[in-house]
């Protein structure tokens, strides 16, 4: 009884819990097919059964793991990091399985985003699995908020985002400098802050993605900021 009841938790586990990949052939032009529990559309198995996958905040570093039901084929796992969840990079790279029906656990420390380059409020990853035979995998994106936390901004909120260029900033250090950058790393307008709650209206702007970076004396972050 006990061992049947430990087969059906974590049968549940896996259906509750498993994520989406999105499978890609090598030279395929792109087409890809959605699939859960390991199975694609035409009823072959897929290279892995992904159960979780999170980002925790870890000794001033990002602690990434993610766990797998099943593996058939499954070379090696490719962990990328983003700022905009759009453009990724590559973190580091863990083996697979090969061929596995038990559960698996992975991890991975991203220790980059602590130097002032990665100093963005919040940071996005993604898995990408890949066969022996060159096929591969891209799981959905998860986010992680301990950039913000590690450097005192972790109650510095933009409301509304996305909004029309006008919009309040809450939860600021006093007398704080800021600098709204385009998507190519332009200062389009600066100025400095006074208060914990600030409105501001940068309506003269384009409609598009914008990226507000807050400054107090050797601290910032920079948080993503849209004009609709």
């Amino acid at each position: 009884m006990k061992t049947i009841s430990k087969f059906f938790l974590v049968f549940l586990l896996v259906i509750l819990n498993t994520a989406t990949f999105s499978q890609y052939n090598v030279g395929s032009g792109g087409g890809f097919a959605y699939a859960n529990l390991g199975t694609s559309d035409n009823g072959s198995l897929l290279p892995m059964t992904l159960v979780s996958f999170s980002a925790e905040c870890f000794n001033h570093s990002i602690l990434l793991k993610w766990v797998t039901a099943s593996e058939v084929n499954n070379d090696f796992f490719t962990i990328e990091r983003s700022f905009d969840a759009i453009r990724f990079e590559t973190v580091g790279t863990i083996s697979g399985a090969g061929n596995s029906n038990n559960l698996m656990d992975y991890s991975l420390i991203d220790n980059k985003f602590i130097d002032d380059n990665y100093s963005f409020s919040t940071i996005y990853y993604r898995l990408i699995q890949t066969d022996f035979d060159g096929k591969f995998s891209y799981s959905q994106i998860i986010s992680s908020d301990c950039v913000q936390k590690e450097r005192g901004y972790a109650d510095v909120k933009i409301f509304p985002n996305p909004n029309n260029g006008l919009f309040e900033l809450t939860g600021l250090q006093s007398q704080t400098h800021f600098s709204i950058l385009s998507l190519d790393g332009q200062v389009v307008f600066k100025g400095n802050l006074n208060e914990k709650s600030s409105k501001m209206d940068i309506s003269f702007l384009q409609a598009g993605i914008y990226f507000i970076r807050l400054e107090t004396g050797v601290e910032w972050i920079i948080k993503k900021l849209v004009i609709q």
